[in-house]
């Protein structure tokens, strides 16, 4: 599950879940649903395997919804899709297909950035904040 909060010049991304991989799932779906909008994207469509390492864990969130808006810039698609291979706090990784289609971006996101960035796990739970500058 995720939603949105407004935030000062600013959107938030909330998102909670069960397990680590719905929670990066939801984070790229949420991302995924400001860039493409109310877009019907039918057009060509391929599917792109990514993975991103990071440094630490909040750099994990961070770099992941980085690495899909550089993915839409430098392709010229639209992200239809994302779907999790794999997520490790331990080894500080996510790898992930995205569905991306022929398409014009209906908003600008920015970045997302470091700005209150919150991410908190418990036995079956975690939750993330993230701020995006749209």
């Amino acid at each position: 599950m995720y939603y949105f909060k407004d935030h000062t010049a600013d959107l938030i991304i909330v998102a909670e879940s069960n397990s680590l991989e719905e929670l990066f799932e939801d984070l790229g779906s949420a991302l995924i649903s400001l860039i493409k909008g109310e877009n019907d994207l039918k057009g060509n469509c391929k599917e792109l395997s990514l993975s991103y390492k990071a440094s630490f864990k909040e750099d994990l969130i961070v770099g992941f919804l980085e690495q899909i808006l550089f993915v839409v810039e430098t392709k010229g698609k639209v992200p239809l899709k994302i779907k999790l291979k794999n997520v490790s706090l331990s080894k500080l990784i996510v790898e992930y297909y995205l569905l991306l289609c022929d398409g014009e971006p209906t908003s600008l996101v920015k970045a997302p950035t470091y700005h209150n960035i919150k991410f908190e796990t418990s036995e079956n739970s975690y939750k993330a904040e993230v701020v995006l500058d749209v």
